[in-house]
């Protein structure tokens, strides 16, 4: 379309009519930049954080939303997650093989319920 002819062309009034003359609009305009579009886009080298992390319960001011956060986190039973809560200090990690962003989202959980956590890393 040019531009002579979008001056020259009248608008509709009706509401429906102008929907379509706007969307016959953005597909003329998304056809007149298609090629500009369609240029390959040079991606950035992308490395996986490692994911090395573990978290280790210290100490917790109430158990049972101690139990109800390991149970959500888990996936363990009420048995298993209260056996776990039982033995806080607990020498064995409740999650592993985390990133460092979900290991502190994962800590911050816990500390927010008055939970003692520890992110340790597998070579510390």
């Amino acid at each position: 379309m040019t531009k002579k002819e979008l001056r020259d062309l009248a608008l509709p009034t009706d509401p429906q009519q102008m929907l379509f003359f706007m969307c016959t609009m953005l597909r003329e305009i998304a056809i007149a930049l298609a090629p500009e579009v369609s240029k390959p886009v040079q991606k950035l080298p992308y490395e996986p954080a490692p994911c090395n992390n573990s978290i280790f319960l210290n100490s917790f001011n109430n158990k049972i939303a101690t139990i109800k956060l390991i149970r959500e986190l888990t996936g363990m039973g009420l048995k298993e997650a209260k056996e776990y809560a039982d033995q806080i200090p607990n020498p064995s990690p409740l999650l592993e093989n985390l990133s460092m962003l979900q290991a502190k989202y994962i800590a911050r959980k816990f500390e927010e319920i008055g939970t003692q956590a520890t992110i340790r890393s597998k070579g510390d």
